[in-house]
């Protein structure tokens, strides 16, 4: 995914690295997402709706997202 978005006019890339799962930033970031597992990617149009999430190593289907947010 890293590799074909630099390339995509319009579509910027922003990944957070949780360092420490037990900190209260990583717990209220799990709570707030849902997140059940990483990887965990969201996509938002420009206007900043989210446009869907993906979970997993699915790049395929985050393409699709960005796809459809153009």
């Amino acid at each position: 995914m890293a590799r074909w978005i630099p390339e995509t006019a319009g579509v910027v890339l922003r990944k957070v690295d949780i360092v420490d799962w037990e900190s209260d930033a990583a717990q209220q970031t799990i709570a707030d997402f849902k997140i059940e597992g990483i990887p965990y990617t969201r996509v938002y149009d420009k206007a900043g709706r989210l446009l869907g999430e993906v979970r997993g190593a699915d790049s395929e289907a985050v393409r699709a997202l960005v796809q459809k947010g153009l």
